[in-house]
């Protein structure tokens, strides 16, 4: 299962949120037509010299586990690039097949 997780600006360590796991398929439809970029594969830390208080990115770990497919096509971190984390509640939230929270 791939992780998202929550970041704050500046250094690794502390900057991030505990993190919910979803199947990819699962946050690759709840996304829809949002831009992910690919960072890489180490973990991403953003705006070092200015850290920030309040979360404000959305980033999706895909691990060897996944399967890949058109929007997640590697192994490794990506920004969900036009979603602010105040705005990933749709995102993070648990829904079964119903759409029952």
């Amino acid at each position: 299962m791939a992780m998202i997780f929550l970041v704050k600006d500046g250094p690794r360590g502390n900057a991030t949120s505990e993190g919910c796991s979803k199947q990819i398929q699962e946050i690759t439809n709840r996304i829809g037509n949002r831009v992910c970029k690919f960072l890489g594969t180490a973990t991403p830390a953003f705006n070092v010299a200015s850290p920030s208080d309040d979360y404000r990115r959305v980033v999706v770990e895909v691990g060897t586990a996944d399967n890949l497919n058109n929007k997640f096509q590697q192994i490794g971190f990506y920004i969900i690039d036009d979603l602010d984390a105040s705005q990933a509640e749709f995102l993070l939230k648990n829904v079964d097949d119903n759409g029952n929270e």
